[in-house]
């Protein structure tokens, strides 16, 4: 668990909302993104830092936010970062079930077929 960071190439957002203190496991799903060579932008290695924030809490860890949310304008790589959490949640989290959905099919289908070629490939 490693906190929450800035790339260095990126510079920190007007505006931002995250939870404080608090470990993160972004760096570890940036990094299984790279493995399957998913390139990712400062911009999106910081939206997978803090929106994989986490707390400590009894014997397991919990999200720090039940709910992420960010603006970007069309054509900036929303759909590569939810490919980089999608693959970090199954390398990393462990996850079974992911619903990933976007505003028109061809977009999610798009998505579909990008993951599909990283199993395959």
């Amino acid at each position: 668990m490693s906190r929450i960071i800035v790339p260095g190439s990126f510079p920190a957002p007007r505006i931002s909302y995250a939870p404080e203190n608090c470990g993160t496991l972004g760096p570890a799903i940036v990094e299984a993104a790279r493995s399957v060579d998913i390139p990712l932008d400062g911009h999106q290695e910081y939206v997978l830092n803090t929106a994989s924030g986490i707390r400590p809490r009894y014997t397991t860890n919990h999200w720090a936010a039940t709910q992420v949310g960010w603006s970007e304008p069309r054509q900036n790589g929303k759909s590569n970062t939810l490919l980089a959490r999608t693959v970090g949640g199954i390398l990393v989290l462990g996850e079974k079930q992911i619903i990933h959905s976007a505003h028109e099919v061809k977009t999610a289908m798009g998505s579909y077929q990008a993951l599909k070629d990283l199993c395959l490939n």
